[in-house]
């Protein structure tokens, strides 16, 4: 990822107030645009998006991945990115702007 990519991000995680508003466009943008297959992936990944944001962010990130995806998206994202966020190597915006990228 570019660092003007990174220091985007990190400058919408500094704006609390800013970063639901960001988050609503994307998912618009995305429900817009996605095929039907992944609708339902993207409204689990936003479902556990909003319980890791509203409780405990240590939420076990397994729940990410209890999906039945046919697509393999899923699987493809939790064994390149499950073990580094487990690890604290990437966060939950990188998890994300990950699984975006998989989609589109």
């Amino acid at each position: 990822m570019s660092a003007v990519m990174r220091e985007h991000l990190a400058s919408l995680n500094t704006c609390r107030l800013i970063r639901p508003v960001v988050v609503a466009a994307g998912a618009g943008l995305l429900w817009k645009y996605l095929p039907k297959m992944t609708e339902e992936l993207w409204y689990h990944a936003l479902q556990f998006l909003e319980r890791y944001r509203t409780n405990n962010p240590s939420s076990d990130i397994d729940d990410l991945y209890q999906f039945a995806d046919s697509t393999g998206i899923l699987e493809q994202h939790k064994q390149m990115l499950c073990k580094p966020f487990t690890e604290n190597q990437v966060d939950m915006k990188i998890m994300y702007y990950e699984l975006i990228k998989m989609l589109i």
